[in-house]
């Protein structure tokens, strides 16, 4: 019971920030809408099929939720480490910086790769 509270009070908080995230930049959206489901489908039925059927949220974390496939997610692949390594070579100039950016490539690489693919 004390962890559905909890799932709950966090769900709502992460999908607080997420439609901050809609108006504010440098704030995402998706991974705390993503977050959100995350939370809701643990401890909410109701509250999870709320947010999937909410018209401007809902088909996103369907489609999360479905997978990605193999071909999609070399896509994916290919512009992230595209536009990471445009940063990196024509516009950030620390070296620092540079590899926080691609320490972060690296890790968005691997949590593509860890969503399940469609059966």
């Amino acid at each position: 019971m004390m962890r559905k509270v909890l799932f709950v009070g966090l769900g709502t908080i992460s999908l607080g920030c997420g439609i901050v995230g809609i108006v504010v930049p440098g704030l995402p959206t998706t991974p705390f809408v993503l977050l959100a489901a995350w939370f809701y489908v643990r401890s909410s039925e109701r509250l999870h099929q709320k947010l999937i059927g909410n018209p401007f949220f809902g088909r996103y974390i369907a489609n999360y939720e479905r997978g990605l496939s193999r071909k999609s997610k070399y896509r994916i692949f290919i512009l992230m480490w595209m536009m990471i390594i445009l940063s990196t070579s024509l516009f950030i100039y620390s070296w620092p910086v540079r590899l926080v950016v691609v320490a972060a490539g690296v890790i968005g690489t691997g949590v593509v790769w860890r969503i399940k693919e469609p059966q």
